[in-house]
């Protein structure tokens, strides 16, 4: 059990136990510190300032209070049990009290209420408190000047030399500009304000920091979701400096399963020269045909894709393509990590496709590659996680968020992003990018290998953006058909899609001609939707 003292010894504040909470605040809450937690009518104050009380609890194993001028006991445990919080566990212990007080009317019976808990304070040991609410409290005092008199002796006076952190919940109404009766802010050390507005008929809460006197303000405003289990999550930056070394990262193999596709006919690197039948003079040639120029190019495939750095950022764009081409190849790639090792753990977040639909398409492909159908289910099926969601249902930052959880959740290696292009054209591009580089940040810094496609990209100038901040960047100029005969010339042929393939990485920028084996995914199921 972690030690209140020592944390505060080493840092000057005490971590709430909410990991984002705790960045907002500049680590924690001081002890004696005075929170103000202020917000329009339901946007969760109770319910977050319950999740500090709690997490505190759990962490240091020392007693709190919660004083509800507003709702009942049973409704609170109702309320708290729904979210995972069970208070009446901490309550049998000892560790947890609950003031009811919905029926103080007058100054008197409340200045009396608030000395009776001045001395459960000092003789159950609390060391943080809730009072909820100080709007509500102090409706029972129309002067102002008596009101600020009494938050003074009671917080500033009596709780702060006590060491007690106190957590105020104050309403604050739509359009107000002052909070509560404009005198809470000034004996309070901290104030924050929870609101929520509609984006696109969707809900937005956010949180923001008005005073913070422990600690500078580096974020003032931030997104928030309250939700079951976790309970309060804040949408913050995420930070370049916890970025591991380079020499620590492991390594991803997967030239064998390259190899394996190409034996078999799916994914096979082609002559320049078939691409370029295809294509006729351009610009973009690089290369004569040479069979010294194809043994570099497989060089350059297996320096880039044959052993892939955990954390390593790839993005995959594919021109005069359809939707269908994105698909193919993130489950195709994912097939292939599969193959890799079998310790890896991959997702696939599909804004097309079901889950049952994308493990079917595998599944037949991996039958192809003749794998006994007994070993698919176990031996590989069963590390592939797909989150189907639709973009357009959420604001951008929970979408991202569900990502992360999905990738938290499911212990990922590697995370498949199907089609990035329908998140921009749906959602603000700006934000997309923005929210887009922490999650790169933070997939980075949890080494787990991240794969973004992209169809017939428009805006030149995003695309030079996104190449500047990914590791690897793969352009798949995708050809009409070819049929190729047998050599016998007889009835066998196969049906090629060549693609003109350019890559961008720390070894230079070249291009080779690969092939999709159309026929052998379509024999394997593998192109039905």
């Amino acid at each position: 059990m972690a030690n209140a003292t020592s944390d505060s010894a080493q840092t000057g504040t005490i971590p709430t136990g909410i990991e984002s909470l705790d960045k907002l605040l500049g680590g924690g809450i001081p002890k004696g510190a005075i929170v103000l937690l202020a917000g329009n009518p339901g946007t969760g104050k109770t319910t977050i300032a319950a999740k500090i009380l709690y997490e505190a609890i759990k962490r240091y194993n020392e007693p709190a209070m919660y004083i509800s001028f507003v709702q009942s006991y049973k409704d609170f445990i109702s309320q708290m049990n729904s979210i995972g919080m069970n208070f009446q566990e901490l309550e049998e212990k000892g560790l947890f009290h609950y003031v009811e007080a919905l029926t103080i009317v007058d100054e008197d019976a409340l200045i009396a209420q608030l000395e009776e808990i001045m001395n459960m304070v000092v003789e159950k040991g609390i060391s943080r408190i809730v009072l909820d609410s100080i709007s509500a409290m102090l409706q029972i005092i129309n002067n102002r000047a008596r009101v600020r008199e009494i938050a003074q002796n009671f917080f500033v006076s009596g709780l702060k030399p006590l060491g007690v952190i106190s957590i105020i919940i104050a309403e604050h109404p739509y359009g107000a500009q002052v909070i509560g009766y404009g005198v809470e802010e000034f004996i309070v050390d901290a104030v924050i304000i929870l609101r929520f507005t509609l984006e696109e008929g969707k809900l937005k809460r956010l949180i923001e920091v008005r005073k913070l006197r422990w600690a500078p303000i580096n974020v003032a405003e931030a997104l928030f979701h309250i939700r079951p289990g976790t309970v309060l999550t804040i949408y913050l930056p995420e930070e370049p400096v916890g970025l591991p070394e380079p020499s620590k990262v492991k390594t991803i193999g997967l030239w064998q399963s390259f190899q394996r596709l190409s034996r078999a006919g799916i994914l096979t690197l082609l002559s320049n020269e078939r691409c370029r039948s295809t294509m006729g003079e351009t610009p973009r040639r690089r290369f004569e045909r040479s069979s010294v120029q194809r043994d570099i190019n497989e060089y350059l495939i297996r320096k880039n894709l044959g052993e892939v750095p955990a954390g390593h950022q790839i993005l995959m764009v594919l021109l005069n393509s359809i939707g269908g081409h994105a698909q193919i190849a993130s489950q195709l790639f994912a097939s292939a990590v599969l193959l890799a090792q079998k310790n890896l753990k991959v997702g696939i977040v599909s804004f097309r496709s079901s889950p049952s639909a994308v493990k079917q398409k595998i599944r037949g492909l991996y039958k192809e590659l003749n794998i006994n159908p007994g070993d698919i289910d176990s031996n590989y099926l069963n590390r592939l996680s797909i989150l189907s969601i639709n973009p357009a249902s959420f604001i951008l930052e929970e979408l991202m968020y569900k990502i992360q959880r999905f990738v938290e959740d499911k212990k990922l290696s590697v995370v498949i992003i199907e089609d990035l292009k329908l998140v921009f054209e749906l959602l603000n591009k700006q934000r997309v990018l923005k929210n887009l580089y922490e999650f790169m940040l933070y997939a980075k810094r949890k080494q787990i290998l991240s794969v973004y496609f992209m169809v017939n990209p428009t805006d030149e100038n995003l695309l030079k953006t996104l190449q500047s901040i990914v590791d690897l960047y793969i352009e798949f100029d995708v050809q009409p058909l070819q049929i190729v005969m047998g050599e016998s010339g007889g009835k066998h042929f196969s049906i090629i899609q060549p693609m003109t393939t350019y890559m961008y990485s720390a070894y230079g920028l070249f291009s080779l001609c690969l092939g999709l084996g159309v026929d052998k995914l379509d024999k394997a199921g593998f192109l039905v939707t």
